[in-house]
């Protein structure tokens, strides 16, 4: 009776030492599969930040060249086209002066 006790015990050792491995085996898969999916997840946020900056630096060297441009033409226009205007503009405000003077000269009194 008590080997068949004993034989039991060692039995019930062996199953639960043999559950206890599948189960380490089995979390130890969990384990690889969650570190996998970390270092892939890890992975892919690198790469979205290397896209970001290389969009981002796209977008700078098309800008920059655009904003130089836009700068030059406000430059333009505040330095040439809007002077030479208001030139016009003063001649013919002169030219009509001489007209009116020119015409009251003429007039007899």
């Amino acid at each position: 009776m008590p080997d068949e006790q004993a034989d039991k015990m060692v039995r019930l050792l062996e199953e639960i030492r043999d559950l206890t491995k599948e189960r380490n085996v089995k979390l130890e898969a969990l384990l690889q599969t969650t570190h996998q999916r970390y270092e892939d997840a890890l992975q892919r946020q690198k790469e979205a930040q290397a896209r970001v900056l290389s969009h981002r630096r796209r977008f700078l060297w098309t800008l920059t060249p655009l904003l130089l441009l836009a700068i030059g033409f406000i430059a333009y226009l505040a330095f040439w086209v809007i002077p030479k205007s208001e030139q016009r503009e003063a001649e013919r405000w002169l030219e009509q002066r001489r007209t009116i003077e020119s015409n009251q000269l003429s007039q007899p009194h």
